[in-house]
């Protein structure tokens, strides 16, 4: 990754970019890790898991009409739990727990008819933050083609 002389980037950009340069990218086994850039002055999560629960219940009824799909939806959260990708939620749930939640999105005519959204901008109320609101944005390091 690099940019150009004539690149302007704000000095928050110019941070994230340092932080990367600081081994925030590390090779884990066969794969790349990064660490997510979290805004300062957001504050943590606030666990979900009740949230995230209802919306997996509403799933599973929903799911369980359609066998083949249920099927197929179970199998890529077992391959994805496999690589690593995501994991199970644990019994043990702590305050600062986050369990995004996820659902389907069916496409017949693709040759992946069944694929997995996560819901990063979930939060357990109106008013508190998601996920996505305490992220912080990364500057795009690709020059433009």
């Amino acid at each position: 990754m690099c940019l150009s002389e004539n690149s302007a980037i704000s000095n928050e950009e110019k941070e994230m970019i340092d932080c990367f340069k600081r081994g925030r990218i590390r090779l884990e086994g066969d794969r790349y890790s990064v660490d997510l850039l979290w805004k300062s002055e957001m504050g943590q999560l606030e666990n979900n898991f009740e949230v995230a629960l209802r919306r997996f219940k509403n799933l599973r009824n929903r799911l369980s009409r359609n066998p083949e799909i249920f099927e197929q939806y179970e199998n890529v959260i077992e391959e994805q739990i496999k690589e690593g990708i995501v994991k199970e939620c644990s019994q043990e749930i702590t305050e600062s727990s986050y369990s995004m939640p996820h659902r389907e999105i069916i496409k017949p005519n693709e040759t992946t008819s069944c694929r997995i959204v996560y819901d990063a901008s979930s939060s357990r109320s109106k008013g508190v933050n998601s996920l996505n609101d305490i992220l912080d944005v990364e500057p795009n390091l690709s020059p433009l083609v």
